[in-house]
């Protein structure tokens, strides 16, 4: 997944792209990709400098091991090309990711649209 972004300032924050709720989902900000599978297990990646203004390509890639639904892989984030962070994901959601929450770019309009990332 990419999404290039422009930043007007300093103070620029926000969801750029999210499926999720507090019961299971994920989200991609500036710079962090944070994942919940099912509330049990929580995994981020996060950049450790902030965005300066001016335009940006975040990416989150994610290797999927295979071998059945559910199973683990490896995610790293990138900005502007270079690797900002990397994990395994020891669990991964096995089939319906949200039943109360739509796709939402630039905002967060439903249930956790209180929690940032």
């Amino acid at each position: 997944m990419t999404a290039e972004i422009e930043l007007e300032d300093e103070s620029s924050e926000g969801v750029i792209l999210t499926l999720a709720s507090r019961f299971s989902g994920w989200g991609m900000g500036k710079p962090v990709f944070h994942y919940n599978h099912g509330g049990v297990e929580r995994y981020s990646l996060q950049g450790n400098q902030e965005l300066a203004p001016g335009m940006h390509n975040l990416e989150f890639d994610f290797k999927y091991a295979g071998g059945g639904a559910g199973k683990e892989g490896a995610a790293t984030l990138s900005v502007d090309g270079k690797q900002v962070g990397s994990t395994e994901f020891l669990r991964t959601t096995g089939y319906r990711m949200s039943l109360d929450e739509t796709l939402d770019c630039g905002e967060d309009i439903g249930y956790s649209s209180q929690r940032r990332l």
